[in-house]
């Protein structure tokens, strides 16, 4: 497992090199033929995963545990993505980049033997907290490459 310090230089860089790929794209560019998503839909689906990584963090540290709604992260990856069909780009984009900022707080402010913990993840799996922030690394450059490939 990566270390804290590790961790969080990886979030934020591939956070930035996203954010220079994505600098002149149209928002409306489909990402995935199969499910139609565009660009502003992925933008959409990774703000919301940050903040659940947020809301999983802070609950898991009063105590308490975060589940996904429902329980099918599909399901809520597909609704997620609908609630905002109707969000202005800027106001996807804010959100990607206010919910960012807040996992980046919230991971600063632990400290690093925590990461070493187990929690209960958001779809009800159970694995150290380290895990936890590495498959949100994975999850930035499996989209990142998505993006890629089609520009």
């Amino acid at each position: 497992m990566a270390e804290k310090a590790q961790l969080i230089a990886d979030l934020k860089a591939k956070h930035e090199a996203t954010r220079a790929l994505i600098a002149d794209l149209d928002p409306g560019l489909v990402i995935h033929g199969d499910s139609g998503w565009r660009l502003r839909d992925i933008i959409a689906h990774m703000a919301v995963w940050y903040g659940v990584r947020v809301r999983s963090l802070q609950q898991w540290q009063t105590g308490d545990t975060y589940l996904v709604p429902g329980g099918d992260v599909e399901a809520f990856n597909m609704q997620t993505v609908a609630d905002r069909a109707e969000w202005s780009y800027d106001a996807v984009f804010a959100e990607w980049e206010s919910e960012f900022a807040a996992l980046m707080d919230v991971l600063a402010a632990m400290p690093p033997e925590q990461f070493a913990q187990e929690m209960t993840l958001p779809w009800n799996a159970v694995g150290p907290v380290s895990l936890f922030v590495e498959r949100l690394v994975e999850h930035q450059r499996d989209h990142y490459d998505e993006i890629h490939a089609v520009v």
